[in-house]
């Protein structure tokens, strides 16, 4: 869920006031309109790495392996989910993603 609330957040759907999630305003018409909605939390994963793969440094828990080519693999990932004509083939998901981390460290 906390993915979830950080996606809305880098979409800037929502914000945080004093630890409470308010709507933003401005974001109101897209509710309205499903495509424009699509795009801006689209244009949004691409911030996510941290919350998607863990804090590069500090004491947290090591970060996975895609945290340094998250922005390499990304578009990578999505080109390969949205250019079949069919739903994607697990293997050819997990297949992409590995040549992708593997070229960066081997």
């Amino acid at each position: 869920m906390h993915r979830l609330f950080e996606w809305a957040k880098k979409a800037r759907l929502v914000r945080t006031v004093k630890g409470r999630l308010l709507p933003v305003a401005k974001a109101a018409p897209l509710l309205a309109d499903p495509l424009m909605l699509w795009h801006r939390a689209f244009e949004a994963v691409a911030e996510l790495g941290e919350v998607l793969l863990g804090v590069h440094g500090g004491w947290a828990p090591a970060p996975s392996m895609l945290y340094d080519v998250y922005e390499e693999t990304l578009p990578d990932v999505l080109n390969t989910l949205y250019s079949l004509p069919e739903p994607m083939p697990w293997p050819r998901l997990r297949d992409s993603v590995h040549l992708t981390y593997r070229s960066a460290y081997l």
